[in-house]
């Protein structure tokens, strides 16, 4: 061990200190980085345009982006954030939403598969899929797949399942190809900025 105030030879006593320092600030990044894209998701479901029983927002390109940046782990996490503090009564949700009631009503299905999409999306982008056009078309046809889907089964319960894909899902499915379009067109800047490491 180094004795305060002394010379030690022994590479390690330098080492480690670099190492707790570098540890610490990779800890403070990934957390800017996560609770940041929980706010950009929590500033999309403020563009809205309203609509009866699901409003149409721009969240899911704040998802898709947020598995295509931090990957899986923090993609998932930073999804987590956002419906934490929605619940936890921050008016996140889309047109100022919050709380439980909100997070269970009938967008519940949309909103729970918001971590889930992130997580997919950043598994996919980790796996090399989004380095091809033909993977990246795949990879975000499956993450806007898979929102419409869970929110679809969640609707279903509510008002049924051919009225939740009238009402929850047909007048998305242009947009979500839309929002794909977008959300293609920043994967080089996604891959030039990716913070999925850590």
């Amino acid at each position: 061990m180094c004795d305060s105030g002394k010379t030690c030879g022994n590479i390690s006593c330098v080492v480690q200190p670099v190492k707790s320092a570098s540890a610490v600030n990779g800890f403070l990044l990934n957390t800017v980085l996560v609770f940041g894209m929980a706010c950009v998701t929590a500033i999309a479901a403020q563009a809205t345009i309203p609509w009866e029983p699901v409003p149409f927002t721009m969240q899911t390109v704040a998802v898709l982006l947020s598995g295509l940046l931090l990957g899986a782990r923090k993609g998932y996490m930073s999804q987590l954030v956002y419906l934490g503090a929605g619940v936890a009564g921050w008016p996140v949700f889309a047109g100022g939403g919050h709380g439980l009631h909100t997070a269970i009503g009938e967008t519940g299905g949309y909103l729970i598969s918001f971590p889930l999409a992130a997580m997919a999306l950043g598994f996919m982008s980790e796996a090399g899929w989004t380095r091809s056009f033909r993977g990246a078309v795949l990879a975000l046809f499956f993450g806007n797949a898979l929102i419409l889907a869970l929110g679809w089964g969640w609707l279903s319960v509510a008002i049924g399942p051919r009225a939740a894909f009238i009402h929850g899902v047909a007048p998305f499915l242009q947009g979500a190809v839309l929002k794909s379009i977008l959300v293609f067109a920043c994967l080089p800047g996604v891959w030039s900025g990716s913070f999925r490491r850590g």
